[in-house]
This record gives structure tokens, sequence and C-alpha cells, in this order.
């Protein structure tokens, strides 16, 4: 490279050799424009202290160092600060491709930004404005997938709002964000409080459907509540007892079904009385009231502590005097089967 071209203020500049001036290098200060172009330089000692001032002719001057460009003056460059506020402002107006860029800009500029950005979807998810708060989880793990906090997050918000769906009697959407929330692979504690969630989900559906005599397709959630937790004793006995009213409300003939018949129920935990309680209150409901006094009292008799079946027996007797002369109605009756409750869990605040 040329470097005896023109030098500029700041170069380290020397009188080229030949020109009879010692060897020596200094800072261009300044550029003479009287007479052929010289330039003006300032020589210093080892410490800086200014011992010389030189005039060389440009073409004469060696450049030893240049000095580095400037940057060109033009419109200020906004930092991550000013990227990000204005991210929020495109965000408030639904301006969503631009708002994601701009975040973008700013994360690659400052990544605390995006922690930033996920508090305030925790604020939303916080007030249970679980949409909101799922966008904007997303959102950042678009920019940055690799945010662990902000997957766990976000699969805290679908539990909640399955939470929420569920309180409300929404099984059906409930199970889809809990699922929803396995899929993201979230942590111990998260993950089994989903699984209890679900159990919880499976249990209700399954006593809804039994509440309206459809116990083949109860019992075929209160078995994926047991296979969630298969060591969890109240899932085995519901699901005993849905086995019980299933088996009940295929009975052939009349009567009282034999010991033997509930083996397999007592191996799963339930009492012999628990199991003639279940079979009698589900006779009862397909209105064959008369059998489900017989077989309630049976249930008694074999344990007089057992309360549930003590009521149930006192509420068929009550109704087979009220309607004798009317004929057998359908009873209502508790099999026993115990829900479960749904809880949330709170999302984690980037301090």
């Amino acid at each position: 490279m040329n470097k005896k071209l023109n030098p500029k203020l700041l170069d380290i500049a020397g009188p080229s050799k030949g020109t009879g001036l010692p060897t020596r290098t200094g800072t261009v200060v300044e550029i003479l424009n009287t007479g052929p172009s010289s330039v003006l330089i300032e020589m210093t000692d080892d410490e800086g202290v200014l011992t010389d001032l030189i005039v060389s002719e440009m073409q004469k001057a060696e450049v030893v160092w240049p000095a580095p460009e400037s940057a060109p003056v033009g419109e200020p460059v906004p930092g991550a600060e000013e990227l990000f506020e204005q991210g929020l402002f495109l965000l408030q107006n639904g301006l969503i491709a631009k708002a994601r860029a701009t975040f973008s800009e700013a994360f690659r500029i400052e990544p605390r930004f995006a922690g930033t950005l996920m508090n305030l979807a925790n604020e939303s998810a916080t007030r249970s404005a679980f949409q909101v708060a799922i966008f904007l989880y997303r959102m950042i793990l678009d920019l940055q997938p690799s945010y662990r906090l902000a997957l766990e997050n976000l699969a805290i918000t679908h539990l909640n709002q399955g939470v929420a769906f569920a309180r409300l009697g929404v099984v059906d959407k409930a199970i889809e964000e809990f699922n929803q929330t396995l899929l993201l692979q979230p942590t111990g504690s998260t993950l089994q409080l989903c699984s209890n969630n679900l159990v919880a989900a499976y249990t209700a559906l399954g006593i809804q459907l039994s509440a309206i005599k459809r116990y083949q397709e109860g019992m075929q959630f209160f078995f994926l509540a047991f296979q969630l937790q298969p060591s969890e004793p109240m899932a085995r006995r519901n699901l005993a007892l849905s086995l019980v009213a299933a088996a009940a409300s295929e009975r052939e003939g009349r009567g009282i079904p034999s010991n033997e018949s509930f083996k397999q129920f007592i191996l799963m935990g339930l009492t012999l009385s628990e199991c003639l309680n279940a079979y009698g209150a589900t006779v009862a409901s397909l209105g064959q009231v008369s059998d489900a006094r017989i077989i309630l009292r049976k249930a008694q008799d074999v344990d007089p502590f057992n309360a549930l079946a003590k009521s149930n027996l006192e509420i068929v007797e009550s109704r087979e005097v009220s309607t004798v002369k009317s004929g057998e109605v359908p009873l209502d009756l508790p099999l026993g089967i115990m829900p479960f409750e749904t809880h949330p869990a709170s999302v984690t605040v980037l301090q």
C-alpha cells in the first residue's frame, strides 16, 4: 500500500527518507494549504510531552499509521431501550410483525430486555389474561428459543387456563390445556401439578357421565385418571366404584349379586359394603328401587358404620313409601366416588 499519499489529521507520519530531516515520526495536527500542500507534524517524547513541530510537504511525508475512519454523521442509531419501547408501542397498536422485528433487534443489542417482556407477560398471566400472556411468551420464544424460563412460564399459563376452564365446568377445554402443558415438557413441580389436574379433570368427566347413567363411558375416564396416578388410592377406589356401577347397569334379572361377584373390586381396595352400596345406588338410578332397597340393606348389614349406605337406604325406603301408588321412579344416589380438586401454579418473575 502506498503510504505517502495525503496524510490526514491524526495520522502518525514523518518526513520521507532522503529529505535530509531526521527519521522521526509524530502526529499530523494540521494540514497547511499555503504554497505546496504541507502538513504540520507534532513531535513528542516518550512521555507525550511536545518537543518539536515539523512542517513537511504532504507528498514528502510518509504515513506510518493511518488514523481510523470516524463514523459518518447521520441519523442516531436507537439503543436497546428505545427499540424495546418502540416494540411495545407497535404491539399495542396491533402491528405484530413490526413489533416482533423491533423486539428482535432490541434483544440482539441487550438480551436482558427479553426478561423485561417476559415479566410483562407474567403480569397478564397473573390477572388471568391468559391468551395475552401466551401470545407474549410465544413471541419471546420465537426470538429466543433457548429462554427456558419463558418456556416454563408458558407451560404454567396453559395449566392455569386449564384450571380456570375446569372450575367453570368446561372440562374438555381444561383437558386440552393440561395436555398442551405436557407438550411443553415442564419441570418437576409443574409436571406433577399438571398430572394432578388431569386426574381431577378426568374424574370430573367420569362423574358427569355417571350422573346421566352413561356408566361405561364414565368408567373410561376413571381409568385414564388411574393410569396417570396408579399409586393414588382415591383414583383406584374411584375406578373400582365405576366398574361396579358399570356392572350394575348391565345386570340381567333381579336379586342380590353374590359376594363372589365383587371379588375383583375388593382386591382394588373396596370393602364388600362399599361394593354393595355402589351397586344398589346404580340399580336405584335405573328405576329398580325395590331391588336397590334389598341390596342397600345388605350393605348396611355387612357394615353398620358405612354412613353412605345408611343414608342411601333411608332415601330409598322413604321414596318407596311416597311412591307406593305411583310406581317406582329412578333415584340419583351417590356411589361414593370422590372428586379431586384442581390447583393453579405461579409464574416465575425475573428479578
